[in-house]
């Protein structure tokens, strides 16, 4: 894998070299989060757990099922399938309903939830 050298400082680009080198950690490639169509699909869990998510693939790829049956799995215009779209009207909602909402999705209690509403949702004030 290729990768990319380290920023010079200054004085290391004049030709003059002050201090250690302080090692840089190697760049890592990234990829786009797949669409939940993606993960919907039977093969998912398997792949999902090779990569170590454990018991909680078969969540993963069931919810995904589950949220594309009822909100539609088809991009819109704006590129987003229907349960990317219904993730967002979880923003509008109060973090009461927003919790009693993802509550419903299978493997998600009351902590992840709450994980969700923190990290994804900007409930911040209301869960702190």
């Amino acid at each position: 894998m290729p990768t990319a050298s380290r920023m010079l400082t200054p004085s290391e680009s004049d030709g003059t070299k002050s201090g250690s080198a302080t090692p840089e950690p190697e760049l890592e490639n990234y990829h786009p989060f797949p669409p939940p169509s993606h993960l919907a699909l039977p093969d998912v869990a398997v792949t999902l757990r090779s990569l170590g998510f454990g018991y909680r693939a078969g969540f993963i790829q069931k919810t995904a099922k589950m949220l594309g049956d009822s909100h539609g799995a088809g991009p819109s215009s704006k590129g987003r399938e229907g349960p990317e779209r219904w993730l967002h009207t979880l923003r509008k909602m109060t973090t009461t309903d927003a919790r009693q909402e993802l509550l419903k999705l299978m493997g998600v209690g009351r902590k992840v939830a709450d994980c969700i509403l923190l990290m994804s949702l900007d409930k911040v004030r209301h869960l702190c």
